[in-house]
């Protein structure tokens, strides 16, 4: 899925000791909780348009806008998210993913690494919702709808399908391919295709 993401970004020094003591330095939680995992070449990755850069500090949007989302849809599941986790995920969250490719797909490829506290959201068995929601035909329920109750109607199709499928902070999920959505006040990307090859290694010390 694609969103205008960004409200505030940084452009930092590349130079490798740099970035390393930066993430370490700033980012203790996350990687506290990498170090669960005895791979040491576990990450996640976004998929970054529009950047040639090494590294970067970005501040999310809280009101972002869905570029291929149907607004209400996209109003309705932030509903959805907030009343059940307290945070409205598909606009103050930031969308990460294990899976390298699935992210190389929606552009170049960046390790993600949120700055400070944060929480997450994800399900085991959706690797895209945007993808997942389509069976639901939401878009039909609106252009056949001749009362202005749309957001009542895709609500009641789509709340038990999310409420059924999503957790918070459950890092059996967190390393497995699916789709994640991050809240952080603010987070760095790493260039995958210019790291070191034990850049992973490095940051976990």
């Amino acid at each position: 899925m694609r969103f205008h993401n960004y409200i505030n970004e940084v452009k930092l020094p590349s130079d490798w000791e740099n970035i390393i003591s930066t993430i370490q330095k700033d980012c203790k939680p996350y990687i506290k909780l990498v170090k669960m995992f005895t791979d040491t070449s576990i990450g996640l990755y976004r998929g970054v348009t529009k950047k040639n850069g090494t590294f970067y500090k970005i501040t999310p949007r809280k009101d972002r806008r869905p570029s291929t989302t149907n607004p209400v849809v996209h109003k309705v599941l932030d509903d959805i998210f907030y009343d059940k986790f307290g945070w409205k995920a598909r606009s103050e969250g930031v969308f990460v993913t294990s899976n390298m490719d699935v992210a190389s797909s929606y552009g170049v490829s960046y390790l993600f690494f949120p700055i400070g506290k944060f929480d997450f959201l994800c399900s085991i068995q959706i690797d895209d919702l945007f993808f997942a929601i389509d069976k639901f035909n939401l878009d039909r329920i609106i252009i056949k709808s001749d009362k202005p109750d749309w957001e009542g109607k895709i609500r009641k199709k789509i709340e038990p399908f999310i409420l059924d499928n999503y957790e918070k902070n459950n890092t059996n999920w967190l390393f497995s391919g699916v789709e994640v959505m991050f809240r952080c006040k603010s987070y760095y990307i790493v260039k995958y295709n210019d790291i070191e090859q034990d850049f992973m290694e490095k940051i976990r010390g």
